[in-house]
């Protein structure tokens, strides 16, 4: 109770502060499934969205007075697309195969202490994933939807301190019309900023974490044709703030990533070995409750691309761009009902305006990008680009029923082209380096239809531009370009080719391992290039050399370029590995004895090695050798390989090994 002397003014007193809350006992709770539990997730009965089937897992709860943690995490877990109207033809758009109950393949972590923001994890382990972008915001919506009806969430206090706000200072007289000043939730509050009662609001707000680890990511060519995808593969990390002001975007990288091709016409291919990217940003929205408009804004002030090289024909970057043509097309319509809308943002259902705006700067650190030819169905190199651009800006701003608006501004982009001379084996230089400045801009048209639009771009060299021209260069590109070119099948950017009869294993650095049997037969090493293992930081990565099951022998450490390299082993005697180039991009590491033999005649020869001999002078030397020498017959057997292995005219090569007595004709002698 508030006493006052008699006679006296009212004086405001400030309230006492509430006495801390003694610690309770709190409780746990523990639950164990040796099967499959199915969850359904759906807006309501009549509009599902999705099964997950979760395999062998444990869910768990630790509540005290301080803070409440949730775990929930299971082996193996498979998603399941319900919606009743989709485009896509795969219904199964998430599979996690089961993994060692010590490293759960799903695993969800919540931590919600009393005076701090609760924290999220997610974790899921080599998930393959099918992209269905309408599918998965459907999902977060009603994620956001069961959030924000919850009672003990953390920012909840603070939403009604805010909304309170601007109704007591309009009882006191001190706020402006409501004209001027929106609906209350167009004058965000930023965290620390002064309350009603003279104190500060706390930094309060949910932080998220999704690890998806080793995982692949596929993109349809065609909903209806799933086998023909474009395969993302990484690690992908996305960390954000969810607070009463909007969403913070903290991280949302990709690490250790590559950029595949599968088609049930042809085997898998790396189409770039290293795909990184670099991403943060921030969501905001504001409404004005007066005017009925919706303003919400993304800014992505840091979206970089570490250097990268990618190859392709010209007939799949048609195809990669109508992947991401239907991606943009989504594979079905927006599935909330109105009902649920109104529960959630009774606001959204009353727009007269609603508008977005997305800023982005992009930063690409290096591309080079290979448009491969096609001879025998087999790749060729054509031609080669390279671009960097250190700022790239991206301004977007759409509105319902009105052609977007869309700048886009380079100061300054440098580009080169070349073409590649079969005949010669050479790169030739058709533009050779320049820079560029590009501007784009795209509008409603003045005075025009709601879908009438407006262009203006502007592509201007900085400086004189050279460009050579020859015959080989016209050749090469009617060829690439022709309406008519079939198919490419790819071969592997790495592989592996041992003659030394040493098993060896390769491995690069901060990344895996693969091991190079002493069989004469080409192995793929493509699973070395994946990812860089230092996101941002362009290195310039080796291979590894190490003789299997010999830990005292001396490693080789070989560059990533065409190299030959002498290695001194310390404990099989002396080898050599050589990375050649047969084909661009195409490398392959040849591993073998420091003497090799290449027979370029079409008939089979012996080759015989001799030793000096004990013979005396007048003596018949065995095998009919010169006198005072003698055949040396190694204890191995001879290897042989084909030549068309090393010149990259073959796709499968095949070698073969004989025994001493064959007298096979060795390409390699240790």
């Amino acid at each position: 109770p508030l006493t006052l002397p008699i006679g006296s003014a009212a004086a405001p007193v400030a309230p006492s502060p509430p006495a801390p809350k003694k610690p309770g006992r709190g409780f746990r709770f523990s639950w164990t499934w040796p099967g499959e539990l199915v969850f359904d997730v759906a807006f309501t009965e009549a509009v599902p969205l999705g099964r997950l089937r979760l395999r062998r897992g444990s869910f768990s709860i630790d509540n005290s007075s301080r803070r409440s943690i949730y775990d929930i995490h299971c082996t193996g877990l498979s998603a399941i697309d319900m919606r009743k109207k989709s485009r896509n033809a795969v219904k199964t758009f998430l599979d996690i195969a089961d993994q060692p109950a010590e490293e759960p393949g799903f695993g969800v972590y919540v931590t919600m202490p009393a005076d701090a923001d609760s924290t999220t994890v997610v974790q899921l382990v080599r998930p393959v994933m099918y992209v269905l972008p309408q599918l998965v915001m459907d999902l977060i919506t009603a994620g956001l939807s069961a959030w924000q009806h919850c009672t003990f969430r953390n920012d909840r206090q603070q939403q009604q301190q805010q909304q309170q706000a601007p109704l007591s200072e309009a009882n006191h007289g001190s706020s402006p019309s409501a004209a001027s000043q929106g609906s209350l939730a167009s004058r965000p509050k930023s965290f620390g900023s002064p309350t009603p009662s003279g104190g500060r609001t706390e930094r309060r707000g949910t932080r998220v974490q999704v690890n998806l680890s080793d995982g692949c990511f596929r993109i349809a060519e065609k909903w209806a044709e799933p086998s023909e995808h474009f395969e993302f593969a990484g690690s992908l990390i996305i960390a954000f703030l969810i607070h009463i002001e909007g969403i913070r975007i903290e991280r949302f990288d990709l690490e250790g990533g590559a950029l595949r091709l599968h088609s049930k016409r042809r085997s898998p291919t790396t189409l770039c070995p290293c795909l990184e990217w670099i991403v943060r940003g921030e969501q905001r929205r504001t409404d004005d409750g007066t005017r009925m408009k919706r303003q919400t804004n993304y800014d992505f002030r840091s979206v970089i691309l570490p250097p990268y090289a990618i190859r392709m024909s010209v007939r799949d970057h048609s195809a990669m761009v109508r992947a991401l043509m239907e991606l943009i097309s989504l594979d079905a319509e927006n599935s909330e009902p109105a009902e649920e809308t109104r529960g959630r943002d009774p606001f959204a259902l009353k727009l007269v305006d609603n508008r977005m705006t997305l800023t982005c700067e992009v930063a690409v650190q290096g591309a080079e990008v290979q448009i491969m030819g096609e001879e025998g169905g087999h790749e060729w190199p054509g031609l080669k680009a390279h671009a960097k651009c250190p700022l790239f800006e991206v301004a977007v701003e759409t509105r319902q029923g009105i052609t977007p608006t869309v700048n886009l501004f380079a100061k300054e982009i440098e580009v080169d082209l070349w073409a590649h001379n079969h005949r010669l084996g050479t790169w030739e230089p058709v533009v050779p380096s320049c820079s560029w400045r590009l501007s784009y801009h795209m509008q409603r048209k003045p005075d025009g239809g709601p879908r009438e639009r407006f262009i203006r771009s502007d592509i201007a060299a900085i400086k004189p531009v050279r460009l050579v021209v020859s015959a080989p260069f016209v050749q090469l590109a009617t060829s690439i370009f022709r309406d008519t070119a079939s198919e490419v099948r790819y071969g592997h950017l790495l592989t592996g080719l041992n003659i030394s009869g040493v098993a060896c294993r390769v491995a690069i650095e901060g990344g895996e391992q693969c091991f190079l049997g002493a069989e004469t037969c080409v192995q793929p090493l493509d699973s070395l290039l994946k990812g860089g293992g230092c996101t941002g930081q362009p290195i310039q990565p080796q291979l590894t050399l190490t003789i299997e099951g010999r830990p005292d022998a001396e490693p080789c450490h070989v560059p990533l370029r065409e190299a030959c390299i002498p290695w001194d082993t310390k404990v099989v005697g002396l080898l050599v590995c050589r990375l050649i180039m047969p084909r661009p991009p195409q490398h392959l590491l040849l591993v073998s004895s420091t003497v090799c033999v290449w027979n370029r005649t079409p008939t089979d020869l012996e080759v015989r090695f001799l030793a000096p001999s004990d013979a005396e002078p007048g003596e018949i030397a065995v095998d009919g050798a010169t006198p005072g020498l003698r055949p040396l017959r190694p204890d191995s057997a001879f290897r042989a390989i084909d030549a068309r292995v090393i010149t990259g005219a073959l796709d499968e090569s095949h070698a073969s090994s004989s025994s001493p007595a064959t007298a096979a004709p060795p390409s390699s002698s240790s």
